[in-house]
């Protein structure tokens, strides 16, 4: 539906892309992605209306990222997005760009009420190897959630959150 990665082949790309930053010390970074109030859209506007949201959204990620990350569903309305060879500043500046695009969507199904998203970061940190990128991504998108919604946050180095 989407034309992205589905949930397995997101942790297939990862496992590869995290594998090859520790043994090359390549940057990598991972960002969830939900979009907000998704519930409200299908309740009001049906399932195929919020497919449609989906589907614009996964245009516009496809349309924003390099050809060399990797982008997927990761579950309902939740994405998972991997960045290679960026630095901190880049990513942070790159999850505002898609916010606000998101944000500027215009869907007809959803009467073009505007649509946002919070996004969650995580940055591999070659000295803990082991640390699980993606629940840290997550637990600094649920902070995104819980500081208001449409907004993305960092998690810094020390497992706190940065806005």
């Amino acid at each position: 539906m989407t034309g992205l990665l589905n949930h397995k082949a997101s942790l297939e790309f990862l496992k590869l892309r995290k594998s090859s930053a520790q043994r090359y010390g390549n940057n990598i970074a991972v960002i969830m992605l939900d979009i907000d109030r998704f519930k409200f859209i299908n309740d009001r506007f049906g399932h195929p209306a919020g497919d449609k949201v989906i589907i614009a959204i996964a245009s516009t990620l496809r349309g924003t990222l390099r050809e060399s990350d990797g982008c997927g569903r990761y579950g309902g309305e939740e994405f998972l997005l991997i960045l290679l060879e960026l630095g901190v500043q880049d990513v942070c500046f790159l999850a505002e760009r898609i916010r606000t695009k998101i944000e500027e969507l215009r869907i007809p199904e959803i009467d073009n009420l505007p649509v946002t998203a919070s996004l969650g970061i995580a940055v591999f940190n070659p000295l803990k190897p082991d640390e699980n990128l993606i629940g840290i991504a997550d637990r600094a998108l649920y902070e995104a959630k819980h500081s208001g919604r449409n907004r993305v946050v960092i998690a810094d180095t020390k497992d706190g959150y940065a806005v």
